[in-house]
Parts: structure tokens; C-alpha cells; sequence
């Protein structure tokens, strides 16, 4: 199995080629699995710029500026079956790269002038233009000012507080605890996708946790007690007082 990248701009003429496309989110997953430094792979990236940063790369992945083929066709494709025409493919693709689609359908190449379609059906990288890395001009945000909001809650909706956390990228890691709220402000990330994990709670927060659920355990008991002493004292309010006082000696009341 080969993956090969290319610019949208670079898109095949060719059908077949065009049947290897891989959606962009199943794009994502691929190449940050295979960049992984924690990976044990072989899988080559055909067209991968060594220069190019995972981070920015991913990015470009994400929103349809670069776009991976998969060889094999094993790879979640962008058509609704195998003929790769207008009208079959999938739903929210990103608008660069539905845009790409349009003007490959409409004969339209990223010069605006149209040529033959190529006759060749091999994903070769000599068939397709060398890879280019896209203009500094087109990042749409600066590398460092993402930002992510934690929240952690018990199932009674209260937060989980002190409980640590990890966020994880490819360039990114950061780690700390959750506020008293279950809540915690992370900034300065790289990635545009990373994994979040959460640690046990602190030992104070669950012993909390245990005395707000003992508490609404008791007096739940208790207001089920003050009701059925209510109930007994409206159903003897009507009889003799010698059998009234005889009942609530019997019950202790």
C-alpha cells in the first residue's frame, strides 16, 4: 500500500486516478498515523516534502488544499460509487476542493485554459506534477494561536475537579489539572487535531462527590419519613382521641 500527495490544482484528468481519492478526514487520519513519531510503519508518502511541517500539512489535508491517493482504493473515496462523476460525491467536502472538482468537470485547469484529459490510469508520480508547496499567502491562521476549552463533569452535571489531563498532537503536548469547575483553558496549540485524555480525579474531589451523594441519600430518606408521618396523622385525624393517642403511642410518635 503507497499513498501519493499533490496539491489540489493538480488534480488527474484521469478517471481512475480520480476513484483513489481519499476523503479528506480519512486524509487526515492516514498521514498522522504514518508521521506519527510513536508509529512502526513502512508505508511510503509519495510527494511528501520533507520541509513541509506535519502540523501545517494536516491543516492543508483538513481543508482540501492537499489531497492524498491511496494506490490501493482501499481508503474511504470522496464518490458514492465507483464512477467518479458530478452529482456522486459525498456531502460536506471542503470548498476548495469541491471548487477543484467543479472546474476538472467543467475542463477548466487551474490556468483557466483547458486541455485533453491524460490517457494514462497509473497513480506513477511522473504522470502528475512535481508536488508545490502552497504560497506562505494562503495560511488562513498563524501556526500557535489555537486554543481548546476542557470541561469534566460527574454525571450529576458537577465538574471534576483537579482531575489531570494530557493533550496530545504531533507537535503538540500539553498536561496539567482542571480548575475547581472541571475546567481548564489550553492555548498556544500547533496541531489542528490532538487527543485529549483525563486522569483520575483528585482524591478530594471524589471524597466531595461520595458526601453530596450520602447527603441527597439521607435526606431523601428523611422526606420519606415526614410524608408517611403525615399520611398517618391525616388518616387517624378523624377517629376517637383515646384511639388517635393509642396509635401514635404505638407508632412513637
Amino acid at each position: 500500500m503507497s499513498y501519493r500527495l499533490a496539491s489540489v490544482e493538480e488534480l488527474p484528468r484521469s478517471s481512475d486516478a480520480l476513484v483513489t481519492l481519499v476523503h479528506p478526514l480519512s486524509a487526515v487520519d492516514i498521514v498522522k498515523r504514518i508521521l506519527s513519531p510513536h508509529a512502526v510503519t513502512d508505508t511510503p508518502i509519495e510527494n511528501l516534502d520533507p520541509r513541509q511541517k506535519p502540523s501545517r500539512l494536516i491543516e492543508q489535508l483538513a481543508q482540501g488544499e492537499q489531497v492524498l491517493f491511496d494506490a490501493s482504493g482501499a481508503s474511504p473515496g470522496i464518490f458514492l460509487n465507483r464512477r467518479p462523476e458530478s452529482g456522486s460525491t459525498v456531502a460536506n467536502l471542503p470548498p476548495r476542493l469541491a471548487q477543484a472538482l467543479d472546474d476538472h468537470w467543467e475542463g477548466r485547469t487551474s490556468s483557466g485554459i483547458g486541455g485533453a484529459p491524460l490517457q494514462g490510469d497509473s497513480l506513477a508520480p511522473a504522470a502528475e506534477p512535481a508536488y508545490q508547496a502552497p504560497s506562505p499567502q494562503s495560511t488562513p491562521t498563524e501556526a500557535g494561536q489555537r486554543t481548546l476549552d476542557l470541561l469534566y463533569r460527574w454525571p450529576d452535571g458537577s465538574g471534576v475537579a483537579g482531575a489531570p489531563f494530557a493533550v496530545t498532537g504531533l507537535n503538540d503536548f500539553r498536561s496539567g489539572t482542571l480548575d475547581d469547575q472541571g475546567q481548564a483553558h489550553v492555548t498556544g496549540l500547533l496541531d489542528p487535531v490532538v487527543d485529549v485524555r483525563f486522569g483520575e480525579p483528585a482524591p478530594a474531589g471524589s471524597i466531595a462527590l461520595l458526601r453530596q451523594q450520602l447527603q441527597a441519600q439521607l435526606d431523601a430518606m428523611v422526606a420519606r419519613e415526614r410524608r408517611e408521618a403525615a399520611r398517618l396523622d391525616a388518616s387517624t385525624a378523624d377517629l376517637p382521641l383515646t384511639f388517635n393517642a393509642g396509635v401514635h403511642v404505638v407508632f412513637g410518635l
